[in-house]
């Protein structure tokens, strides 16, 4: 996927391809471990720790086809984590991503 056929949106938690995009991220950590993942561990946080101003969620479309995300919960003054960078495609080109969640 080259950069110049993706388009990167802010969107709100509740967005509904959030929890797609976070459906498949989850699905892709449980693969990736021998024994699996809990998702319960992960899935259950709230999705409010990334919205404005303390957080940003981002997704990534090819057309109207949900295909990465990109999440940041800012957890005090100064520090932050850039969390779920998922992709449903393995060529994605993930700078774009990480250039639009630094604040």
């Amino acid at each position: 996927m080259a950069a110049a056929d993706i388009e990167i949106c802010r969107v709100a938690p509740g967005h509904r391809d959030v929890r797609w995009c976070f459906d498949r991220y989850f699905e892709e950590i449980d693969r990736r471990f021998e024994t699996g993942f809990d998702v319960s561990e992960g899935a259950g946080e709230s999705l409010d720790i990334y919205a404005p101003p303390m957080g940003a969620l981002l997704i990534v479309r090819r057309g109207d086809e949900p295909v990465g995300c990109g999440a940041l919960a800012r957890r005090r003054e100064g520090f932050a984590e850039i969390k779920r960078m998922a992709s449903t495609k393995a060529n994605s080109d993930w700078c774009a991503v990480v250039e639009d969640l630094q604040v």
